[in-house]
């Protein structure tokens, strides 16, 4: 097991325990999301059947949670941009994946980095943080924890 790893993985344990976290995983995530299968009361979600929410010219997200976690996936289009979005702050722990394209991350303090597919950046809570489009469109993958509230308020 890497080192890097400080907590036991769901496979390694005990039958009787993978069984009743798995169900829990289950429950949770059904609330709020179409679920289009269980395999072994996994939650399995299609992109698809996740309604997605435009939050202004070439930007629509999707959102899937559970009671402490929380993840967005996050289509930019229109890009590149002159300037980098305004960078702002939030109370919970992010980590974020760029699935496609090539951002400028910028974040308080630090260099600007340039990230592209297979990269990602964690961003501790209260530092403040943005990107800036570098490509003709990307796709972002954000986690949370715990859940942003504000994202599931109408």
């Amino acid at each position: 097991m890497p080192a890097s790893i400080r907590y036991p993985l769901p496979w390694r344990r005990a039958p009787s325990q993978r069984r009743q976290s798995a169900t829990v995983v289950a429950l949770l995530s059904s609330r709020r999301r179409r679920v289009d299968r269980q395999v072994e009361s996994v939650t399995i979600l299609h992109q698809d059947h996740v309604p997605a929410e435009q939050l202004g010219s070439g930007r629509e997200r999707r959102i899937i949670h559970t009671a402490g976690l929380m993840t967005v996936v996050i289509d930019f289009q229109g890009g590149p941009w002159a300037e980098p979005d305004p960078m702002h702050t939030h109370p919970h722990e992010q980590i974020t994946y760029v699935a496609s394209g090539e951002i400028l991350f910028i974040s308080a303090g630090a260099q600007p980095v340039r990230l592209k597919a297979g990269d990602l950046f964690a961003v501790p809570p209260g530092i403040p943080h943005g990107i800036q489009l570098l490509s003709a469109s990307a796709r972002l993958v954000d986690s949370f924890t715990p859940i942003r509230e504000d994202f599931l308020k109408p």
